[in-house]
């Protein structure tokens, strides 16, 4: 990983997928979601670990595939994207620690990856 990699932090972790055509695997993830297929069903069909399940939504969501308040709601994405905005925070961990507990990881990488396809 180069330097500046490094020092941009989470702004900029998933830009690699903006805009790429979803591979074959992530096709089939993006066809379960679409057919109103949820994280648990998607892991349960595809025999996938939650932890996977959930990258391939971020990446989707990066690429423009999936809109993130289908995911985690408007008012979740609203509240994580004001706390970003108005702190201009560079680690997971302090969005976490501002947001609060009824807010998951995922959710906030939902946010990111948002605002990195925007």
């Amino acid at each position: 990983m180069s330097e500046d990699k490094r020092t941009i932090g989470w702004k900029n972790w998933n830009s690699n997928f903006k805009r790429k055509k979803p591979t074959a695997t992530l096709s089939i993830t993006l066809e379960l979601f679409n057919y109103g297929k949820n994280i648990e069903d998607i892991m349960r069909i595809r025999q996938f670990k939650r932890d996977s399940v959930e990258r391939q939504i971020i990446e989707l969501i990066t690429m423009g595939h999936i809109f993130v308040d289908d995911v985690i709601g408007t008012e979740k994405r609203e509240k994580i994207q004001e706390s970003i905005n108005e702190e201009n925070i560079d680690k997971l961990s302090d969005i976490k620690e501002i947001v609060g507990e009824d807010f998951s990881y995922f959710e906030i990488k939902c946010t990111i990856a948002h605002i990195n396809s925007s």
